[in-house]
């Protein structure tokens, strides 16, 4: 099993994110990113550290984000296999 779909199980929601960043070479462009995964609200721990890694790896300075999440109904496995 995926960590996405462990952490689906475990009540995790599908989230959209759009983040603008300014662009490393020229502060004056802005690139856009857009992605999707199943993280926890309200902490967002995977978008965190997708943050974090553009902050480091790409010194990507952060203009904005646009997030849009739907949780999924708490589950577990156990009822998944009883069902």
């Amino acid at each position: 099993m995926t960590a996405g779909f462990v952490s689906w199980l475990q009540g995790g929601g599908l989230i959209t994110t759009e983040s603008l960043c300014f662009l490393p070479h020229n502060k004056t462009l802005l690139q856009s990113f857009a992605g999707q995964t199943v993280d926890t609200a309200p902490k967002f721990p995977r978008l965190h550290a997708f943050l974090d890694q553009g902050r480091q790896e790409i010194e990507a300075v952060t203009h904005s984000i646009r997030a849009a999440c739907i949780a999924a109904p708490a589950r577990s496995l156990a009822n998944l296999k009883n069902s």
